[in-house]
C-alpha cells in the first residue's frame, strides 16, 4: 500500500490532513488534496492499491490499473467496478465536476477508512493520520470497544474511533463538493447473493460449478515467477496446493509452521500434502519462547486493536516466506465460513442431541458442568452448548461470534457503556437475508462479513503487509462465492460433518490420511505466558491505577480476571490478552 488519502472539502482541514501524513500531498485545486502517488488524465486523477487478477473489458487501455480505471469510469460510470476484478483499494477524483469516488474491491482484501462532515469529505489507507488530523473529535467509539471486546477485533463499518468508518467490502462512496457544501452517498456495488431462490438443488452441477469456479480463480492469482502457498496441512490450504500444483501445473514453494509442543504441530500433516503434490516444502520450527519478543510488532503492525492471537504464527509465517524470497503467496482463508467447516457451525447438532436428554438429566448434567473448573477448552465448549439450548437460532448464532466476552460480561467489563446489541452490525447484518433464506445460509453470510473481513482477512493483510509479502485468497473469488452460496446448506453440512461438497469436489487432491484429520490451529501459550514470562508486563499495562486513569474498564473486575487466570481457578487468557493488546495500542495512540 502507498498510504494514500483523498479530501474534498476546506482548505484548513486538507491542511490538518497532510500534516499528519507529511509532506507528500498534490494539491491539484484549493480544495481538493490527494495523497501518494497518483495518476492523472486531462481531469481526472486516481490513486489504486493492490493487484488486479481480471479485467472484464480488455479493449480499454490497461499497462496500469490506473489507466484502465479512467478508462472505464468514462465508458461506465461508477458501474466500471462490475468490470474488473482484484484485491485492492482506489480513490478518482474529477476535477471539472468536483467529485470524489473511493472504493474496496468486492471482499476486501485491504483498508479504507472514512469521515464527513458537512463541508469535507476524507478517505484514508490508513486509520491512525485520519484520525490525529482533526476533522473530527479524536475519542473512543462505544460500538468499536464493544465489538473489540466481544469479537476480539472490529469489522466494518466500525472502527475504534468514534466518527471515523471502515469501508465495508464490497462498496463504495460517491461525493460532490458544491457551493461549499459536501454531498455524499455510500452504497453496495457487489454482494453475495443468499435467496433460497437462487440454490441449486442438483448435487453433481453444484460440485461441478465448485470446482471450475476454483481453478479459474487459482489460475487468476498464480503469477510469473516464485508462487507459494501456506500449507498448514488442512483441507483448504492442501486443496489449493493440490489444484495449482497437480491441476494446473504449476511449481510451487510451500510453507509451514512447525512447533515444538507436539500438541500445536500441524507440521507432518502439511509434509504429507507437500510431499503428495512435489512442492518445494519449507518448515520453521518455531519456539513460541521466540515469538515474545515479536509482540510489540506484531501488535503495532495492524491500524486498531487486533487480539486474535493467532496473528503471531501468522506474522512469523510471512517473515519466513519473505526471507526465502517468495512474495506472491496463496491461502486456505475463508473456507470454514462459506462451506460450514468449522465446530461453531455444528452447535445446532449439538443442541439437537442434548434437547434429546430427559429434561431432568439433562439440568444435573448442566449443574455438572457448570461445576468444572472454567479452564480448559472442553469446559468451555460444554457450557456454551448448555447455554445456547435455551436461545433463538439468532442469539445462539451470535453467542458462537463472541469469542471474547458475553453481553453480561461485556457489560461490566465496559461499565454499562456498550453499543446496542438491537442494531449494532451483527445484528444489522443478520437482518439482510434472515426472511430470504435458510438460517445456516444467513449465518454463513453474516460471519463472511464479519469474522472473514474483520478477522481473518484484516489479520493475514496486516502481518503479509509487514513482512513485504502479497497474500491471495483464491477461495475468495467472486466466482468461488456466487457458486458457494448457490450450494444449498445440506450439500455443506450433515450433522458435525462440514465442507462436504468442498471436500468431494477436490477428493483427487486431498491424500486420504488428510481427508478426516482434525485441526489443531496455530495458538501461541498466551494463557503460559501471563502466568510466566508476560505476567509483570501484563500487571504494569492493567495495574488498578492505570485503569482508573483510563476510565473506561470496571477495575475490580479485570483484577478479578488476573487473579483467576494467575490462581488457575480459570483460563482468563483471551480476555487478557485483549485487554494488553488494547492498553498497548492506546500507550502509542493517546499518550
Amino acid at each position: 500500500m502507498n498510504d494514500h488519502f483523498a479530501l474534498l472539502g476546506g482548505e484548513a482541514r486538507a491542511e490538518a490532513l497532510c500534516g499528519s501524513f507529511g509532506d507528500r500531498a498534490i494539491r491539484p485545486l484549493d480544495d481538493v488534496f490527494l495523497g501518494g502517488e497518483a495518476y492523472r488524465e486531462d481531469g481526472l486523477l486516481c490513486t489504486f492499491s493492490g493487484t488486479v487478477y481480471r479485467y472484464d473489458d480488455t479493449l480499454l487501455p490497461h499497462e496500469r490499473p490506473e489507466e484502465w480505471i479512467t478508462a472505464a469510469w468514462r465508458k461506465y460510470g461508477e458501474d466500471f467496478l462490475g468490470h474488473m476484478e482484484g484485491k485492492f483499494t482506489l480513490m478518482l477524483v474529477d476535477l471539472e465536476e468536483k467529485r470524489l469516488l473511493f472504493a474496496r474491491d468486492h471482499f476486501g482484501g485491504l483498508p479504507l477508512y472514512w469521515a464527513a462532515g458537512e463541508n469535507f469529505i476524507a478517505a484514508s489507507e490508513k486509520l491512525s493520520p485520519l484520525a490525529n488530523a482533526g476533522l473530527v473529535e479524536k475519542k473512543l467509539s462505544v460500538a468499536g470497544l464493544s465489538d473489540y471486546f466481544s469479537l476480539r477485533y472490529i469489522p466494518a463499518p466500525d472502527t475504534i474511533f468514534d466518527g471515523i468508518h471502515a469501508l465495508m467490502p464490497g462498496h463504495l462512496v460517491a461525493a460532490k463538493l458544491e457551493n461549499g457544501r459536501v454531498t455524499y452517498e455510500e452504497r453496495c456495488w457487489w454482494d453475495v447473493s443468499c435467496r433460497s431462490e437462487n440454490m441449486v438443488y442438483d448435487y453433481e452441477r453444484c460440485k461441478r460449478e465448485l470446482r471450475e469456479a476454483t481453478l479459474a480463480s487459482l489460475e487468476e492469482r498464480l503469477f510469473p515467477g516464485l508462487n507459494g502457498v501456506f500449507l498448514s496441512g488442512g483441507i483448504d490450504s492442501t486443496i489449493v496446493t493440490g489444484a495449482a500444483a497437480t491441476l494446473l501445473g504449476r511449481s510451487l514453494d510451500t510453507f509451514t509452521i512447525g512447533f515444538k509442543e507436539e500438541a500445536f504441530d500441524e507440521s507432518p500433516r502439511a509434509e504429507i500434502a507437500a510431499k503428495a503434490h512435489r512442492t518445494n516444502h519449507h518448515v520453521y520450527i518455531l519456539d513460541y519462547d521466540e515469538a515474545l519478543g515479536e509482540l510489540d510488532k506484531i501488535i503495532a503492525g495492524f491500524d486498531q486493536p487486533f487480539a486474535d492471537d493467532s496473528a503471531v504464527p501468522t506474522w512469523i509465517i510471512n517473515r519466513f516466506a519473505a526471507e526465502q524470497g517468495v512474495v506472491n503467496v496463496l491461502t486456505g482463508d475463508g473456507s470454514d465460513q462459506i462451506f460450514a467447516g468449522s465446530n461453531k457451525y455444528f452447535i445446532r447438532h449439538y443442541v439437537d442431541k442434548l434437547k434429546m436428554v430427559p429434561a431432568p438429566i439433562r439440568k444435573l448434567a448442566h449443574m455438572g458442568v457448570l461445576a468444572l473448573p472454567d479452564n480448559s477448552s472442553a469446559s468451555r465448549k460444554f457450557r456454551k452448548v448448555f447455554a445456547c439450548a435455551e436461545m433463538e437460532p439468532y442469539e445462539m448464532r451470535r453467542r458462537m461470534l463472541q469469542l471474547c466476552l458475553g453481553d453480561s460480561d461485556l457489560d461490566r467489563l465496559l461499565k454499562g457503556n456498550t453499543a446496542d446489541r438491537r442494531s449494532d452490525t451483527v445484528a444489522r447484518l443478520y437482518s439482510v437475508n434472515r426472511d430470504k433464506t435458510d438460517e445456516l445460509t444467513n449465518t454463513l453470510y453474516v460471519d463472511l462479513k464479519i469474522m472473514v473481513d474483520g478477522c481473518m482477512m484484516a489479520k493475514m493483510g496486516s502481518m503479509s503487509r509487514l513482512a513485504g509479502v502479497n497474500t491471495h485468497m483464491p477461495l475468495l473469488s467472486k466466482g468461488v462465492l456466487d457458486a458457494a452460496f448457490r450450494i444449498p446448506p445440506e450439500f455443506k453440512q450433515r450433522g458435525a460433518n462440514g465442507k462436504l461438497i468442498l471436500k468431494d469436489a477436490f477428493a483427487d487432491v486431498i491424500p486420504p490420511e488428510l481427508m478426516t484429520a482434525s485441526k489443531k490451529g496455530f495458538m501461541p501459550p498466551v494463557a503460559s505466558w501471563f502466568r510466566g514470562p508476560l505476567l509483570d508486563d501484563l500487571r504494569q499495562e492493567l495495574s488498578r491505577e492505570r485503569l482508573d486513569a483510563l476510565k473506561i474498564f470496571d477495575a475490580d473486575f479485570v483484577q478479578r480476571l488476573i487473579d483467576e487466570h494467575v490462581s488457575l481457578r480459570a483460563d482468563r487468557s483471551v480476555v487478557l490478552w485483549a485487554l494488553y493488546v488494547f492498553s498497548k495500542w492506546y500507550r502509542t495512540e493517546f499518550e
